[in-house]
């Protein structure tokens, strides 16, 4: 295989989940939390690889603005205001987005693996990755993942 980033920026208006800094360098990453996106499954073939599917990592990151647009709202869950406080402490401070986990369009069925590759470094670096998707095989990963 080629030597391919694993993960790319997202394509798009909306470059991040929640406006979160954006860190697609994961031997470097810096972060409680990681936000990845994974358009992309094992295709059977190159027509299986354009569907709709490829699209949602970056729609959902397109609906998280309407969140950031009143950050003047309370948030019950952390029982703070979502916005970043005065003295330089924000909220999302050490959640980030690693970007979407890149096809290598010569290797369809080479998707799984580049995912695991990211998940395992993100998980290195302690940081927990959360998938959005795409891809139907992020909700039930492979038990490869699991070991």
């Amino acid at each position: 295989m080629r030597d391919l980033s694993l993960t790319v920026p997202a394509s798009g208006g909306y470059e991040s989940f929640l406006y979160s800094p954006v860190q697609t360098d994961l031997d470097r990453l810096d972060a409680h939390v990681a936000i990845m996106g994974m358009p992309y499954g094992s295709a059977y073939d190159a027509s299986a690889i354009s569907n709709d599917q490829i699209h949602a990592p970056d729609a959902v990151r397109s609906v998280t603005d309407r969140v950031c647009r009143s950050l003047e709202r309370y948030d019950y869950d952390v029982a703070t205001s979502a916005a970043p406080s005065t003295e330089g402490e924000h909220l999302r401070s050490k959640v980030v987005d690693i970007g979407n986990v890149l096809a290598d369009f010569t290797d369809l069925q080479s998707h799984y693996k580049r995912a695991e590759q990211a998940i395992r470094k993100v998980f290195s670096r302690g940081a927990l990755p959360i998938t959005i998707g795409g891809d139907h095989g992020i909700t039930t990963p492979r038990a490869t993942w699991l070991r």
